[in-house]
């Protein structure tokens, strides 16, 4: 469900108050066919996004979409707004989407996926302390609100990502996973 971050917290309170079971997609963040970074030898689609990387996947409030215009820009990294408005919407889950138009063989499918799959996993079954409590009526815009504790963003990202690059990507290279090498940094705009 969901189409671009804009619409998704009025899409999924609407479906969900319609009793559909509601998982999240949003190209924003989990098209995995997108480009990691905004550079022309990295391949993908653009037209959702123009960077997706692993602390963008990361960064994700799923129970809380509007916090979202925050901490992230839209397609083209400008800042919007978002308001909650209306209950929050129940979320079932989250699914990272991989698109066979893009990813046509094992080799570069691993590569898309990984590890922003990982990155996925963390938000999926873990609420960060970072994320707020859904609240209709509230205002959220990068550079301008400020209701996210961003060094606790921070500080969450720098532990996951010592996580991953000192356990999880050594189990895929034994596995033999063809993953994306990260290129992480501890701040990201």
């Amino acid at each position: 469900m969901g189409h671009d971050l804009l619409g998704a917290s009025d899409s999924a309170r609407d479906l969900s108050g319609k009793g559909y079971l509601t998982v999240l997609a949003l190209p924003d963040y989990l098209y995995f066919d997108f480009p990691y970074t905004l550079n022309p030898r990295e391949r993908g689609y653009y037209w959702g996004s123009h960077a997706t990387d692993e602390y963008k996947v990361f960064s994700l409030a799923p129970e809380n979409l509007p916090q979202n215009a925050e901490v992230m820009g839209d397609r083209d990294g400008n800042p919007f707004e978002v308001t909650g408005t209306g209950p929050a919407p129940r979320i079932e889950g989250m699914q990272g989407q991989a698109w066979g138009e893009v990813m046509r063989n094992d080799t570069f499918l691993e590569y898309m996926a990984y590890p922003r799959l990982l990155a996925l996993a963390e938000r999926a079954w873990h609420r960060a302390d970072w994320e707020l409590p859904y609240a209709a009526g509230v205002r959220f815009k990068r550079g301008d609100t400020h209701h996210v504790d961003t060094a606790a963003l921070q500080r969450d990202w720098a532990g996951f990502a010592t996580l991953l690059t000192q356990r999880e990507l050594p189990k895929l290279d034994r596995a033999g996973v063809g993953y994306r090498k990260p290129t992480f940094t501890l701040t990201n705009p």
